[in-house]
Parts: C-alpha cells; structure tokens; sequence
C-alpha cells in the first residue's frame, strides 16, 4: 500500500513538472526610470547587456550581475489580445513588486512604486 501511494505521490509530481512552463530570455538591452517628488522621470537611454531571464510557475530570475529573483505570487491578469502577462511579486527583501511580460514587444517590465526598469529581449 505504501509502495502505491508514493508511486502515484511522485507520478503526481512529476507530471505537474513536466506541464510547467518555462521560458527563457536572453535581454540585450535595458532601461530605468525613477518616481522623484516630482514625478516620474524620463526612461534612460538603452543601455547594452548579455542577460539571461527564466520565468516558470514560481519564479523569476534575472542573471544580471547582481543576481535578481522574484517570486510570483499570484498571476493578476493576461492580455490575449495583446499578449501580455502580468504578476505580483516579492523580491528578495520582501518588497512587493508588478512584472508585466510583454510578449508581442519582446519587453519584460518590473515595477516598484518608486523605480521601474524594461529588458528588450529575444527568446
């Protein structure tokens, strides 16, 4: 009877891995902009990098030089027509976060309420 159970436990599981998605990105570019008393400020010109973002069910990590992870707490809306995913997250400081996943544009967006910054990226 045990043998059963664990048999169907890790059969659950894995076919709860194998329907997972996964994408991986490789950004080339990015930008930022800062909310200042004044209001938010101008995006910065593009600036040029190698990065490589992953996105699964419950995560995602940007390998950027100084490593980014985001867990995805629930998914808030997609966008069929436009094709654009969006989440709330925590960062590693347990900072609340929005990441939108352009698709159509090839743009990952991560929003805070005090900065924001954009990766162009190709799949």
């Amino acid at each position: 009877m045990k043998k059963l159970i664990l048999a169907t436990m890790l059969f659950v599981v894995l076919s709860l891995a194998t329907n997972a998605q996964v994408w991986t990105l490789q950004a080339y570019q990015y930008a930022w902009k800062n909310n200042t008393i004044y209001g938010w400020t101008d995006w910065s010109n593009w600036v040029n990098t190698s990065v490589t973002i992953l996105i699964n069910s419950d995560y995602i990590n940007i390998y950027s030089a100084t490593p980014q992870s985001y867990r995805i707490l629930q998914l808030l809306n997609i966008d069929y027509t436009n094709n654009i995913y969006k989440w709330q997250c925590v960062d590693y400081r347990n900072i609340y976060c929005t990441i939108r996943f352009k698709i159509d544009d090839n743009q990952l967006y991560i929003d805070y309420n005090d900065a924001m910054w954009v990766y162009n990226f190709r799949m």
